[in-house]
């Protein structure tokens, strides 16, 4: 939230409560605010979890913590390039890249499936590690979006009461 270059999210956050009144925003670690919750000393209502990243990776009590928020009906959307450790292997998520080459690449996100979030297809320039997710599990995951090789970007994915949102495409954000 402080930093104003490429995933920084300075802007956003100093906008965040124009553009969502109802939205208190947390900083801690996610594992104080889990035990807050969790024992009662903070409203245990449902809560919207944004991380927007080059890299995510949570330790162990970090990712134990957020999967029981989602099983409880928590929503998380975690943008990143490269997603790995405890969080991946919980979610059975695996990722590669699609290198793009010279200052010409272009790489594009169109969103499919029932309901369609948007239509045509988001055009990007510069910026993409063409990154993509390789395996996941079917069973409770859908992909909402593929770049231009057919190689879903955004997954959805089902865990308890809640979902967890994933994009393998964060510049696409800033």
């Amino acid at each position: 939230r402080y930093h104003r270059k490429p995933y920084g999210t300075h802007y956003v956050f100093a906008q965040l409560k124009d553009l969502f009144p109802e939205v208190r925003t947390i900083s801690d670690p996610l594992y104080s605010t889990s035990r807050e919750r969790f024992e009662g000393q903070v409203e245990a209502q449902p809560v919207n979890h944004v991380f927007v990243n080059a890299h995510f990776s949570p330790d162990v009590v970090s990712t134990e913590r957020l999967l029981n928020w989602v099983a409880a009906g928590d929503n998380v959307f975690i943008a990143a390039d490269d997603i790995r450790g405890p969080i991946a292997y919980s979610l059975n998520l695996d990722m590669g890249v699609k290198p793009w080459y010279g200052d010409d690449a272009v790489s594009d996100i169109r969103f499919i499936g029932d309901p369609r979030i948007a239509d045509g297809a988001f055009r990007f320039s510069r910026g993409f590690t063409g990154a993509y997710f390789t395996s996941f599990d079917t069973s409770h995951t859908r992909s909402l979006a593929v770049d231009g090789s057919s190689h879903p970007v955004l997954l959805e994915t089902v865990w308890g009461k809640g979902h967890f949102v994933l994009c393998s495409a964060p510049m696409a954000l800033t």
